[in-house]
């Protein structure tokens, strides 16, 4: 009977000793979770990125920012003008709204004044903004993303960035 109750003493402590071991692995788990980077912000701010150098080399060869969709192909919205490189990758006009656990949108400025006779496509524009949120977005602690024509990236907490003309008004935080 004693060696029946001392087997029953090592189950126990054999059975709290996994216990343990798999409340220490997961905790391990999730402490490498917690102190992972969110890629999903990384990728959301370098799509901003790619978007905002796109634009100033095009306004450098056409004089205006434009519309992504004439940013990604080689036939340019530029009367005159029969093949271009592109400005920024096909996919990110063709992704219309949601790319890399985010949800972007683009906002045109004032439409560009131009004289007769230019070299300036007809939605070309004096500035521009992007704003990158995340998808599922309306609980919890988020950060959203706002970048313009002034190549600076914004940071919101908790809420969507706001823009008005193709300008970023949240603009008390700069990402670092």
């Amino acid at each position: 009977m004693a060696s029946s109750a001392r087997s029953a003493d090592k189950r126990r402590a054999l059975k709290r000793g996994l216990a343990a071991i798999v409340f220490l692995g997961t905790f391990a788990v999730l402490e490498e979770r917690i102190r992972e980077p969110n890629r999903s912000e990384a990728m959301a701010i370098g799509t901003i990125r790619a978007i905002t150098s796109g634009e100033s080399t095009y306004a450098g060869f056409y004089g205006y920012y434009d519309r992504l969709e004439c940013l990604a192909t080689t036939r340019p919205c530029v009367p005159g003008v029969t093949y271009q490189n592109p400005f920024v990758s096909p996919d990110l006009a063709a992704s219309r709204g949601e790319r890399a656990s985010s949800r972007f949108e683009f906002h045109a400025g004032p439409k560009a004044v131009s004289p007769r006779n230019s070299r300036t496509s007809p939605s070309a524009m004096t500035q521009y903004a992007v704003v990158a949120v995340p998808l599922g977005a309306r609980t919890g602690n988020y950060r959203a993303f706002c970048g313009d024509d002034r190549r600076t990236i914004y940071v919101t907490w908790n809420g969507e960035p706001r823009v008005d003309g193709g300008r970023c008004l949240d603009t008390s935080h700069i990402l670092q």
